[in-house]
């Protein structure tokens, strides 16, 4: 086996990409196999569904956990069961897109590095009013994710969302378990890849984020990323290579994390009606992530 395309799955529809990526295996010269760990979705016809396309694609398994047990742990055994020299990690809210050349090109760059990173780009509109925050974040995040720009600080912000590793790598490192809740188990094996020495490269070979929040529960999905960044601190990591972490560690310097709380707390509502309208601030939405992970932070 060449490649082994493993995907984690929560409560979203991943048909269309397993339709994709089947076709472009069957357009290909290599030996894949697809396998998907569905943490723990809600039963009903999104599931039923998925499943059922899964079994009509050859070479695709389609894995049902009863418990949920988090992307961390749901990477791991999907390296355990894959059979592929080189294994594609794949988020299930990606789009091939117009990347039709997808696998051919990570399959020819696969002696760059033990770990080759894609990278993702996102639609050129969005038509939703209510996911306008995480929309205008990642259109903004996009323009600093070319190869080039990734390059430049080669650990900085992993993302396993597409990404091609050396099956081999693993026996150096796992994604940390510990990280059960939604953030920052990607960055923080980053920081364990550049502690590790195991070499990294980027190339653009995007795939499409379709899978945006809306403004409420992006709002509430960084409420858990920054008490996960709390806990991952209260266990000696993340102490560095997080931007929240390091702006408050100034604030704390200064002496002033008490006066910037007082002022969110007098502000937080304001704020959070600017970063729930359809034209949010970016700025503000700063202001709101330091704000949060002070008041969260004991």
């Amino acid at each position: 086996m060449d490649i082994s395309i493993l995907i984690t799955n929560h409560n979203y529809d991943c048909t269309s990409l397993l339709k994709q990526l089947h076709n472009l295996i069957g357009a290909s010269e290599h030996q894949c196999e697809i396998i998907v760990i569905d943490d723990c979705s809600p039963s009903g016809a999104m599931l039923e569904g998925n499943i059922r396309v899964a079994q009509s694609l050859s070479g695709c398994r389609y894995i049902v956990n009863e418990r949920n047990e988090g992307a961390a742990v749901c990477r791991n055994r999907l390296v355990q069961m894959a059979q592929g020299e080189w294994i594609i990690f794949i988020d299930s809210d990606a789009s091939v897109g117009t990347n039709t050349h997808f696998i051919d090109k990570y399959w020819e760059n696969r002696h760059m590095a033990d770990i080759v990173v894609g990278g993702l780009l996102h639609p050129d509109t969005n038509t939703d009013d209510k996911r306008s925050l995480r929309f205008k974040y990642e259109k903004q995040a996009d323009k600093h994710r070319s190869a080039k720009e990734r390059a430049l600080n080669p650990y900085d912000k992993f993302t396993a969302f597409n990404v091609m590793a050396k099956r081999s790598a693993f026996d150096k490192i796992r994604f940390d378990e510990s990280c059960k809740e939604y953030g920052y188990e990607d960055a923080l094996f980053g920081l364990e890849l550049k502690e590790k020495g195991i070499s990294i490269c980027h190339i653009d070979n995007p795939l499409v984020h379709m899978g945006l929040d809306t403004n409420e529960r992006f709002l509430e999905k960084t409420d858990i990323s920054l008490k996960t960044l709390i806990q991952l601190q209260s266990q000696g990591k993340m102490l560095t290579g997080s931007r929240v972490g390091d702006m408050a560690k100034k604030i704390e310097r200064l002496r002033l994390q008490g006066v910037y709380l007082s002022l969110f707390r007098v502000f937080e509502k304001q704020i959070t009606r600017n970063l729930l309208s359809k034209n949010p601030s970016l700025f503000l939405f700063s202001l709101y992530k330091l704000g949060r992970y002070i008041s969260l932070n004991p």
